[in-house]
């Protein structure tokens, strides 16, 4: 999303200019976009479909637009999206493919992954691998473990974003030329990128979505009319990650994927009003209604909270405004013709005088001179820190590695509300007779679920409630990590005070010191209670939510469905901006 979010940067600079790439605009018939799945209802989608609403507007509805895609699972909400005519062609065939899956719950000892490997090398005769992790640290241990031990060492290659360009485009290259290789990966290999033939996919705990785990198995034995992936199971969370699994392979059969948003996102209409700004000059409220006609309601409040907060001013043309303060500022830092969240501060890392990875501030703080260890798929000693105007890390080879492991920031795992609802019926169906591709250790986890379900106790809310090992009280609410996030903190408010209270909350329950009376909680289920919610937290959703660049104006907080237990009645629809 990065890539495309600065391709949709260059087509709105085309879009704006005035000179020499004004005939090449003029003269573009077709617009392609492929790998369309990953775009739709997310805010660089909506930003291209904005873009190819002015470019029609330049030819009088002239573009023909073509999208492609593998894995779309709605083609009529892709035909809306993006704005296609409701005559629009649909050529859709179906290359389903039947998914066979290999479930494996490997121990906390490393030896048993190193094996894992060895046997997929010499039993299954597995030469091209592609391994995904969730986290750049996970990928970074991984990658110190298999580079250095077993069938793959010495053949072992390492990709993610913060890696420099070049680094990336050699490890794509290196596996796609070697016959016998394993590449350890987060999502950015998981759709775009021609890797070649891959005789297995391994998922070192399962995603967090549906759509993640269809590309991620969908790069195994592409040739071939079924996909085998090997999903890994590990540590005290492995009960956990195996119903996980076995929900999204559930929810793959049967073709569902998560809900999407919906596509009035507030803060990429600010950045297309300020591009439309920059190419104008003087805007009027009734042109950009016109120009943005779905959004006309939306459209007034956002031009209205532009004029009060200085980006937009009142010209002394009656009806017109021009750019503000904050305009001003903005289009100096050249930041008019992007919506993509604003990072932390980065510093190069330079390693034998090249730059080969970009590394965050938060990164860089947990590093001291002299520290050796694993970082962008290489060994290496720490030798100079230079936070000055030329932030960089320089660091040599070393053979030896110290017992550190850096922690990289992030919005962690968030388990939809699709894939949570569909571990409830994994629990509730007899699922250990019909799932093939279970090894006895890991069908043992299973089994220990379904039987630490049948001593729950179920509240008339429908929630399912039991104790853990440690005495805590387990509410299993199956509503995904953000409905129980709101859960979690709603108990947190009720309960404020009360001494020795611990309340923690996962993808589908929350853990409570105390027992809950849920006929307390303050839970925010409908519009006015919601805008309480957030005033309340906003300072937290900060951190937990990927905000754009416009989030001063317009921050959107979107629950599509929040449902208290399996059978009852509350349920909250929200869609709310500020």
């Amino acid at each position: 999303l990065q890539i495309v979010g600065l391709l949709h940067g260059i087509f709105d600079i085309l879009l704006l200019s005035f000179v020499d790439l004004r005939h090449f605009v003029a003269r573009i018939g077709t617009v392609i976009i492929d790998e369309a799945h990953p775009l739709i209802y997310h805010y660089r989608g909506r930003q291209l479909a904005y873009l190819l609403t002015r470019l029609e507007r330049r030819h009088n509805g002239s573009v023909q637009k073509i999208i492609l895609s593998a894995t779309l699972s709605d083609v009529d909400a892709a035909v809306q999206f993006f704005g296609l005519q409701a005559h629009a062609v649909r050529l859709i065939t179906s290359v389903q493919r039947d998914i066979l899956p290999h479930l494996v719950h490997l121990k906390n000892d490393d030896s048993e992954l190193i094996a894992l490997l060895n046997d997929l090398y010499e039993t299954y005769e597995y030469r091209k691998i592609l391994l995904f992790a969730n986290s750049r640290g996970c990928c970074d241990r991984l990658f110190s473990i298999l580079s250095h031990h077993g069938a793959f060492q010495g053949v072992t290659d390492l990709h993610y974003s913060n890696l420099k360009p070049k680094e990336r485009r050699g490890v794509e290259r290196r596996f796609r030329r070697r016959e016998h290789a394993l590449c350890i990966a987060t999502s950015t290999l998981e759709l775009g990128i021609d890797v070649g033939n891959v005789d297995g996919v391994l998922l070192y705990e399962p995603p967090d979505s549906v759509s993640a785990f269809l590309q991620r198995i969908g790069r195994s034995n592409r040739r071939e009319s079924c996909a085998h992936f090997w999903g890994i199971c590990k540590g005290s969370d492995a009960q956990a990650q195996l119903l996980r699994f076995l929900a999204l392979l559930n929810l793959a059969r049967q073709g569902k994927v998560e809900t999407p948003q919906p596509k009035n996102l507030p803060s990429v209409l600010i950045q297309q009003i300020l591009s439309c700004l920059y190419e104008k000059k003087r805007l009027s409220l009734p042109s950009l209604q016109d120009l943005f006609s779905e959004q006309k309601e939306i459209t007034a409040h956002v031009f209205e909270a532009m004029i009060r907060q200085n980006w937009l001013q009142r010209d002394r043309v009656s009806g017109l405004v021009r750019g503000g303060r904050r305009y001003r500022d903005c289009f100096l830092e050249r930041q008019i013709w992007s919506n993509f969240p604003e990072t932390e501060e980065d510093y190069t890392l330079e390693f034998a005088g090249e730059a080969v990875a970009n590394l965050p501030k938060s990164i860089v703080r947990q590093l001291e001179l002299g520290d050796r260890l694993q970082l962008a798929g290489k060994r290496l000693q720490v030798l100079n820190i230079e936070s000055g105007e030329r932030k960089r890390v320089v660091a040599q080879s070393v053979d030896i590695l110290d017992d550190k492991e850096l922690f990289w920031l992030g919005a962690g795992l968030r388990v939809s509300y699709e894939v949570a609802q569909a571990v409830q019926d994994v629990l509730h169906e007899n699922a250990q007779k019909n799932v093939s591709g279970i090894f006895s250790r890991t069908r043992k986890l299973l089994v220990d679920a379904q039987e630490m379900l049948k001593r729950r106790v179920i509240l008339g809310n429908g929630i399912e409630v039991g104790r853990n090992l440690n005495g805590f009280y387990r509410y299993q609410t199956y509503l995904g990590s953000v409905g129980n996030l709101i859960l979690q903190w709603a108990v947190e408010n009720a309960y404020e005070g009360v001494e020795d209270l611990s309340v923690t909350s996962d993808g589908t329950g929350i853990d409570c010191s105390f027992w809950i009376d849920f006929q307390m909680l303050k839970l925010p289920i409908d519009r006015d209670g919601f805008a309480v919610w957030v005033g309340e937290h906003l300072k937290a959703l900060y951190s937990l939510f990927p905000l754009t660049t416009f989030r001063p104006i317009v921050l959107r907080v979107q629950i599509s469905k929040f449902v208290i237990g399996k059978h009852s009645t509350k349920r909250m629809f929200i869609s709310y901006q500020i």
